[in-house]
């Protein structure tokens, strides 16, 4: 009971106030009391004291998104996010595939590229497709194949050029960005960690990219911490000499950041864990504090050239928050400005902007039902909007929202915030 007995003052912070209720995306959908920080906080309670078990509450814990909504419109602070997933590490949900895919192949990106090597070459070739309609293929590999309409043929492709290029006042001091690969980015959409790439090397930055792991947040999330631990201690290894840690997912940018608290008992890594986290940046505060108002080459990109030149008005773009971007670091300002600063282009707020669109990582996969009623709201939001392209930073986001936007016959494009400007950088 260690885990949840020193989050036990917390759990007593609960004035059962109920204003969680209204912040809450699950309940939003579900209306059960269980499914809402007041009723997860009582039955953790309850746990404490001996009156429900842990296995008994582990079906309301798990269909928490660890979103944190609750957590900034609580009057007395409950860290319910904290507190479940203290839950989680009593309970370690997930069974025998997530101790194997915790313990023995996340750990090692040469296994986590062959397995995704071979379920993207029978994705390709339409066996998922086949074994469904045959009603042979389990209902988890079901959904995880409808989530993507589409996989890349390959991982990330893209290698830093020898020698950056150069724009005046920009790195002056010749710094050298360590990029960050996220597995989402590197393994399932490529293509935004090489627009990410181009866009520092065209600011004038040289980009290494260091032989990093997983940054541990999924098993972390899952109550397998020293995974996360053991992850953590690789990756500070790999990222150590470097002045500059970049990355341009959400969720990588927010856990990397907490790596001095996760091993703050560590005699051999809490220092070092600590100058590292100092060290990371997510792209969106990378662009905006470093390059804001220093960078005057940026251009429509061609279609936005192609609309300017008659009478059709510029391209509308909206922006959705990440959970781990908004809530987990406060960077809400940032984006909303990088894009703003793209000629062509014209911002229109989303309404729920920072309402989780129900992806949280392999959410939408074990919690389908739920997940896709919170996404029904967030389509219904954007297609408000009337813009045509949605603009965010976390590749889990940006796969829930495409098949979201997809399943809607929604003619809308999903893109990270980086590939807007590198299509827009002049060359």
């Amino acid at each position: 009971m260690t885990d949840l007995k020193k989050y036990q003052e917390e759990l007593s912070k609960c004035s059962k106030c109920g204003f969680c209720q209204a912040f809450c995306p699950v309940y939003a959908v579900t209306g059960r009391e269980p499914e809402v920080a007041r009723g997860r906080n009582a039955q953790l309670l309850g746990v404490l004291k001996g009156e429900l078990s842990i296995s008994e509450i582990e079906p309301a814990l798990s269909t928490c998104l660890l979103c944190k909504a609750c957590v900034p419109s609580c009057f007395t602070g409950v860290k319910t996010d904290e507190l479940v997933r203290a839950g989680f590490v009593k309970a370690k949900r997930g069974g025998i595939v997530k101790e194997m895919v915790f313990n023995s192949i996340l750990p090692y990106p040469a296994r986590v590229a062959a397995l995704l090597k071979i379920a993207f070459f029978f994705k390709r070739i339409g066996f998922a497709s086949l074994a469904n309609r045959l009603g042979i293929l389990p209902e988890r590999l079901r959904i995880a194949d409808s989530l993507m309409d589409d996989v890349s043929k390959g991982f990330m492709r893209f290698r830093p050029s020898p020698q950056p290029s150069t724009h005046p006042g920009i790195n002056t001091r010749g710094i050298k960005v360590a990029w960050f690969k996220s597995c989402g980015f590197n393994y399932l959409l490529p293509e935004t960690g090489e627009a990410t790439i181009k866009l520092i090397e065209g600011l004038g930055y040289k980009v290494v990219i260091p032989e990093n792991n997983c940054c541990g947040l999924p098993p972390y999330a899952h109550g397998y911490t020293e995974v996360s631990k053991n992850l953590a201690r690789k990756n500070i290894e790999a990222l150590e000499r470097y002045e500059i840690v970049l990355t341009e997912c959400g969720s990588c940018s927010s856990f990397l950041k907490e790596y001095a608290e996760l091993l703050s008992d560590d005699p051999e890594f809490a220092e070092r864990a600590k100058i590292v986290s100092e060290r990371v940046v997510d792209s969106n505060e990378f662009i905006f504090n470093v390059l804001t108002g220093t960078v005057p080459n940026l251009r429509p990109f061609d279609e936005l050239m192609a609309r300017n030149s008659g009478t059709v008005p510029s391209l509308k773009v909206t922006y959705h928050d990440p959970c781990h971007l908004s809530r987990y670091q406060g960077i809400t300002k940032e984006p909303r400005e990088i894009i703003k600063s793209i000629p062509g282009i014209e911002f229109i707020e989303l309404p729920e902007a920072d309402w989780c669109c129900g992806g949280a990582g392999t959410y939408s996969i074990t919690n389908n039902e739920i997940s896709m009623k919170i996404l029904e709201r967030k389509v219904y939001n954007i297609k408000k909007t009337g813009a045509e392209i949605v603009a965010t930073s976390c590749p889990a986001c940006m796969i829930q929202l495409s098949y979201g936007l997809r399943r809607e016959g929604l003619n809308i494009r999903v893109m990270h915030i980086n590939q807007l400007l590198a299509l827009s950088l002049k060359p």
